[in-house]
């Protein structure tokens, strides 16, 4: 029979799991590594990503932030659950397995977004110099740099 002091004592160890998970934090972008380098100018693909989904200096192709605007209720709702169950079960690497499950889902719908991208189109002078309509490929260095890491807070 379960006494009053397991129910205390399992209450304290979730509460110690939701603290202990609440110290990551899942960063999906253009990290800070070589990836972010590019071979054909000083910009970075982070800076060029940032250019690009703000609309500064180009057409505004805010790819990044509708695909996680669209996205986010998406990863919650698929992985609440599944999230809930292992903090209840006090594992904390089985929630950071699933804060790694949300990550490689939105890197590949950041990606998947950047090849669909297609409004507003780009200029003439773009498609002859680029040989295609393609408005955030070319090289695909930015595709290639987007990337992201469940890192401690």
């Amino acid at each position: 029979m379960v006494g009053e002091k397991d129910i205390f004592n399992k209450f304290e160890q979730i509460k110690k799991t939701i603290e202990e998970v609440k110290k990551y934090k899942i960063c999906i972008g253009f990290l800070n590594d070589k990836s972010n380098e590019r071979k054909d100018t000083n910009l970075t693909n982070a800076e060029i990503a940032m250019k690009n989904n703000l609309g500064v200096g180009v057409p505004t192709r805010p790819f990044f932030t509708t695909t996680m605007d669209d996205n986010a209720k998406k990863y919650t709702d698929k992985n609440a659950k599944k999230i809930i169950d292992n903090i209840v079960q006090c594992n904390k690497n089985k929630v950071i397995e699933n804060y790694e499950d949300i990550l490689s889902r939105g890197i590949e719908d950041v990606k998947q977004s950047i090849i669909d991208w297609k409004i507003p189109a780009n200029s003439p002078q773009t498609i002859k110099r680029k040989g295609k309509d393609d408005p955030l490929r070319d090289t695909d260095q930015m595709l290639n740099a987007v990337g992201g890491k469940v890192l401690k807070k």
